[in-house]
């Protein structure tokens, strides 16, 4: 992509785009800052042996949810959307490593919706909190005329210097992805399920190296990665979790399961590589319930993005969903 520097105009970007323009633009962000824009959460400077990791997201009608009309899946209630919200965000936490520790968030309603539909949204925000172990701290209601849209931020800390980079993954590395993917427009997108058990455990078995979570697509979100650690990564089709979601999506739709599942997005899963005497430990002593692939392996920088289907080896396009 041009830089701005070489005449991209900020109102023709895309979010790539408009995430690299901002990135390149905070370098100098002061001595607390460890970690600024660009990955799943900032890192900062603790007062004791923890670091202060702090992330932020945001659901708006008619991108991340729907009040009303058709479409696929169902339509959202305001405990949906709360839960969501906050389910979304602090997923963040969980895919640099970090323990939850509160969170804030903030409304943009409609006349008239303060009372069952504020209170509902209220409900579901708790809910997420309480399923999380995240609490909610306070937050802010303001009023618009257009989409409704609810802004969650929230704090988590970790063992100094530990946190989980989408930068740091290295050639010969396994890549793994917990859970199954795909077909969460079905309904699993209004209820995230944020992997705090399954990334203190990948702590506690070492030898991780990058990790981030799947927000906007299994294809899309590793080469984010890839692209954040200067490499290239091959995957191995028959090896990527489908979910019966996205079988069912797909007679629904034409497009194949797998499709779903490389593309998709909102599946909160933790995508992440590890070193390969690690990656078989992991596999060996992994004792959760949630699933876990291994998709293949990281390469050269030069070979791209890669999928083997049976005998053919392919190009792996970045498909998924881009805000913008």
């Amino acid at each position: 992509m041009r830089s701005a520097a070489r005449g991209l105009r900020i109102g023709c970007m895309d979010e790539l785009a408009l995430v690299d323009w901002i990135t390149r633009h905070s370098r100098s962000l002061g001595p607390l800052v460890k970690v600024g824009p660009g990955d799943d959460c900032a890192v900062l400077a603790g007062t004791g042996r923890e670091d202060i990791h702090f992330t932020i997201d945001e659901v708006v009608e008619g991108t991340h949810f729907r009040l009303a009309g058709r479409g696929l899946g169902p339509r959202a209630s305001g405990r949906d959307v709360g839960y969501k919200a906050l389910a979304a965000a602090v997923s963040d936490l969980a895919a640099m490593g970090a323990r939850p520790i509160a969170a804030v968030a903030a409304a943009s309603l409609r006349k008239g919706m303060a009372g069952t539909f504020g209170r509902a949204i209220h409900l579901g925000l708790t809910a997420a909190a309480r399923d999380s172990g995240c609490p909610l701290v306070g937050g802010n209601i303001s009023e618009t005329a257009g989409p409704i849209a609810v802004t969650v931020a929230a704090i988590g800390c970790a063992p100094e210097g530990s946190c989980f980079l989408r930068s740091a993954a290295r050639v010969g590395d396994a890549v793994f992805v917990t859970g199954e993917l795909g077909g969460s427009i079905l309904g699993r997108h209004l209820h995230p399920v944020p992997r705090f058990a399954e990334s203190r455990r990948l702590r506690e078995l070492g030898g991780v190296h990058a990790m981030m979570d799947v927000s906007d697509g299994l294809a899309l979100d590793l080469w984010r990665l890839a692209r954040a650690s200067r490499v290239g990564a091959a995957i191995d089709a028959a090896r990527v979790p489908v979910s019966p979601d996205a079988r069912r999506l797909a007679r629904l739709t034409g497009k194949s399961a797998l499709e779903h599942a490389l593309s998709d997005g909102e599946d909160y899963e933790l995508l992440f590589t590890a070193s390969s005497a690690a990656a078989e430990r992991i596999e060996r002593l992994w004792d959760l319930p949630t699933r876990l692939s291994r998709l293949g392996e990281i390469v050269p920088r030069s070979k791209g993005l890669l999928i083997r289907e049976g005998a053919r080896l392919r190009r792996l396009e970045p498909a998924g969903y881009r805000h913008l």
